[in-house]
């Protein structure tokens, strides 16, 4: 189990990454506006199916102070396909934000506000939508350990049974 857990959050990490682009290193980059995002690409071993996921949409990063940055996704959407059956597909949006920091053990915490798509920070929700204001936290070396499973306020779409 844990190290399912560990591939998941190896996905999720991975995901933020594509999600988010390569990160704004100057002032003026911040201050410009999004930039258009798009990728497509399958995700294998959380649901008993493969889905295809295709993002569409725009981002942008924004490094703050004290070593923490700032994600965000506006007009992005996502659409989901369970392989097996086609004809199951669902279009969200996920035009949250994605606050990420350092802690002073050297974990890193994201929280996030809004409406996101995570994958692999809960082990029972491990492909969902959060709906609300969520955190997480992981260790930053491999294997990329859990510290804080997925927790917060608001709602979650399993992504799974949306597709069933």
């Amino acid at each position: 189990m844990k190290q399912n857990r560990n591939l998941n959050l190896m996905a999720a990490v991975i995901l933020v990454a594509l999600a988010c682009g390569p990160a704004a290193t100057n002032a003026v980059a911040q201050q410009g506006p999004p930039t258009e995002f798009e990728d497509t690409f399958q995700i294998d071993g959380i649901c008993a199916f493969p889905v295809l996921v295709e993002l569409s949409g725009k981002t942008k990063t924004i490094v703050l102070p004290g070593g923490r940055t700032l994600f965000t996704f506006p007009g992005e959407i996502v659409t989901f396909t369970n392989l097996n059956d086609t004809s199951k597909q669902e279009t969200l949006s996920i035009t949250g934000a994605i606050r990420q920091r350092v802690l002073e053990n050297g974990d890193v915490e994201l929280v996030f506000t809004g409406r996101n798509l995570i994958i692999g920070f809960d082990p029972v929700n491990a492909f969902v939508i959060t709906i609300g204001r969520f955190s997480a936290a992981f260790d930053p070396e491999p294997p990329f350990d859990i510290t804080q499973p997925l927790s917060g306020n608001g709602r979650l779409l399993n992504v799974c049974e949306l597709l069933q």
